[in-house]
């Protein structure tokens, strides 16, 4: 596997670990996925560390 399959490997993993907590806090996955479709790796990247609440009202359309 070269870098750049790695790397793309891991902003897939970091975008589904945010989806995840959405989807957790009630969101639909389909909601969520249209939602991060047009975010790029560093904002998604930057919700990460984010509370549930602070998720929440980032993304309040979702709920």
């Amino acid at each position: 596997m070269n870098t750049k399959e790695s790397q793309n490997e891991f902003e897939i993993m970091v975008q589904q670990s945010l989806a995840s907590r959405l989807c957790e806090l009630g969101a639909s996955a389909a909601a969520v996925e249209a939602a991060l479709e047009p975010l790029d790796f560093t904002e998604i990247r930057s919700h990460l560390p984010r509370s549930n609440d602070d998720l929440k009202a980032a993304f309040a359309h979702l709920f």
